[in-house]
């Protein structure tokens, strides 16, 4: 009786990670196109819809329960953790008297629940670093202000996907 339902208990594991696995995909993919479209949106107009930044934040809240029902859910202390820095930079925003804007703090806010803290703080070092660098370029060729503003989200999104890419 054993040798007869292992193979089919073994059948039923198989598809069950790769439904997991394609539901990961989608999940990822529903967020880069996201993401995306907030870069765009933050390049040509510096500020971004709050239903749009609501519209994420609902978003990310239902993935994470749905991945949780499947079984495929991170850590409720790390999606905790993450919001948490989120909210760090939205207090960041209100400190700087939004040098650095609320907008972006949302985003890092949804992003810390849908990645929980060990990724987003792997997608914030890729950001800064990305951002550092293109304000550094843009000081010494004379083409920004010291003061001049850069959008935040176009680099969130670049480490996102870097993050995804890094498996």
């Amino acid at each position: 009786l054993f040798k007869e339902i292992y193979p089919f208990c073994q059948k039923i594991t198989s598809r069950r990670k790769e439904s997991m696995q394609q539901m990961c995909e989608l999940s990822q993919g529903v967020w880069i196109v996201y993401l995306t479209c907030l870069s765009l949106i933050d390049i040509r107009t510096r500020k971004i819809p709050i239903w749009l930044l609501s519209a994420g934040g609902v978003m990310a809240i239902v993935m994470q329960i749905w991945k949780s029902l499947k079984g495929a859910s991170i850590s409720p202390i790390l999606i905790v953790s993450g919001a948490a820095v989120g909210i760090v930079f939205l207090g960041i925003s209100k400190i700087t008297r939004e040098a650095f804007g609320y907008g972006d703090g949302i985003v890092i806010l949804i992003l810390g629940i849908c990645l929980g803290l060990w990724d987003l703080l792997i997608v914030l070092m890729i950001s800064f670093l990305g951002a550092s660098l293109i304000a550094i370029l843009l000081l010494v060729w004379n083409k920004g202000a010291k003061k001049q503003s850069m959008p935040f989200i176009p680099f969130l999104c670049i480490g996102y996907v870097a993050v995804i890419l890094m498996g």
